[in-house]
């Protein structure tokens, strides 16, 4: 059973503030689910101690502030602030990693895994304090230049794709200590893969 106390700020005809102590079972979810529905699809989560927020299947929009962590499995979240160091959006219908990303600098970990992602935005060299991307199971065919920017990179999943070859870029990366590049359409390994 995972509990967690919000207050959510609910944008409607009447502003309402609603404190409530969440208790999230598979039994409670639609209960939820349906507390969710009822508002204006537009809530305002302030982080009162709670590390991590994990909406699973909603459709509301939100601004959220103070979340290290982030999840939205099955959801669709519109915004988040850019403060955010961990964002977890796998099992969604994203098509790409837009110029978007560049606003999270203080990114670390971005799981994007299990969408239908076909192109990565060079934006993403913005975010240097990256160590952990993990985009398996996508529709990825190449990666831009610039994540070879990302020095602090040390995990690398991209098992899944469609990569036909090998992203020197990636070599460039000196902290990387695990690359999953299987299941893809490599044709061969270049002589650089010995930089890593």
């Amino acid at each position: 059973m995972i509990s967690a106390s919000l207050t959510f700020s609910v944008s409607s005809k009447s502003e309402r503030s609603i404190k409530n102590k969440f208790f999230v079972t598979r039994q409670h979810f639609e209960a939820v689910t349906k507390l969710l529905e009822d508002f204006d699809k537009t809530i305002n989560v302030k982080n009162e101690g709670l590390k991590t927020l994990d909406l699973l299947q909603q459709s509301i929009k939100m601004s959220i502030h103070n979340f290290p962590t982030f999840l939205c499995r099955e959801s669709f979240i519109t915004r988040l602030q850019k403060q955010v160091t961990k964002i977890n959006i796998d099992d969604n219908f994203l098509s790409e990693i837009s110029d978007d990303i560049s606003i999270y600098e203080n990114l670390l970990i971005l799981n994007a895994s299990r969408n239908c992602i076909r192109r990565v935005s060079s934006k993403i060299g913005n975010c240097k304090k990256l160590n952990r991307l993990i985009l398996d199971t996508n529709e990825i065919e190449e990666l831009p230049f610039e994540i070879g920017l990302l020095q602090e990179l040390t995990y690398v999943h991209l098992e899944r794709n469609r990569i036909t070859n090998f992203p020197l870029n990636l070599t460039q990366c000196v902290h990387l200590k695990m690359l999953d590049l299987s299941i893809n359409e490599l044709e061969e390994l270049p002589k650089e893969i010995g930089n890593l």
